[in-house]
């Protein structure tokens, strides 16, 4: 067998060695040392592979994840989902941002609740008056009118026909869009009755109907929304009218 070996002098003493080290190997022995090392090198180089990718990847996670979360939320905006919030972690730069998008959420968020209670609240007011002009229509084609003025009514009615349907409009989205905010404050029952009857004056006496009506004349207090309260007279009293 093929053998490799080594001699190395020792106890040298002006120039004559007092003797010698000798080291031998056969190849097989070599390879398979050179093998073992090779091996080992390898192993160890893809241990630290795997352990450089895991911390590359977490690392990468830490800071990928809440733009990802920030990408989703605002698909979600996009479509009027506008309570998303995403998450604040840590104290770096993409934190300031997470920071930075949640003020302009919440801030969204506000003004679309202002501009839903105010398009419900728009849609509610105007309902009330409009059946009261509706009333007074009736009134004033029952009579004998000169030409001009039966005219002029027409017109009168086809414009309150388009506000109707406008209105309409306006109430339906309110009633998917939110519900209006109440404020609460003393207020008398009695006298928010009576005027929302007055209003529909014109609308009874166009359908010929006579309302019985009892009020106390003591007044009943209750701390309630006036606005609110109105509506819902006015619905309850222009519904009756409406089936009556």
């Amino acid at each position: 067998k093929r053998s490799f070996g080594y001699v190395y002098p020792v106890g040298a003493s002006e120039g004559a060695a007092g003797g010698y080290v000798l080291v031998g190997s056969t190849a097989e022995t070599w390879s398979n040392l050179m093998n073992t090392t090779v091996r080992s090198v390898v192993v160890a180089a893809l241990w630290i592979f795997l352990a450089a990718l895991i911390a590359i990847y977490f690392i990468t996670e830490r800071t990928v994840a809440p733009l990802r979360d920030m990408s989703r939320a605002v698909k979600r905006m996009a479509v009027g989902q506008y309570d998303v919030r995403v998450r604040v972690q840590g104290r770096d730069e993409v934190a300031e941002l997470a920071v930075a998008f949640n003020q302009m959420a919440e801030s969204l968020e506000n003004l679309e609740r202002m501009r839903n209670s105010f398009v419900a609240s728009v849609s509610h007011d105007l309902r009330t008056p409009l059946t009261a002009i509706y009333g007074y229509l009736e009134l004033l084609e029952r009579e004998e009118l000169p030409p001009e003025a039966a005219r002029y009514v027409a017109q009168i009615r086809g414009r309150a026909e388009a506000l109707r349907e406008l209105m309409e409009e306006l109430f339906r989205y309110s009633v998917v869009a939110s519900t209006p905010e109440v404020s609460p404050e003393p207020v008398n029952l009695c006298r928010v009755l009576e005027e929302s009857l007055i209003s529909f004056y014109g609308s009874f006496t166009g359908q010929g109907i006579e309302p019985e009506v009892t009020i106390p004349e003591e007044e009943i207090r209750r701390n309630l929304d006036p606005t609110a309260l109105t509506r819902i007279f006015g619905n309850i009293i222009g519904n009756a009218i409406k089936y009556s």
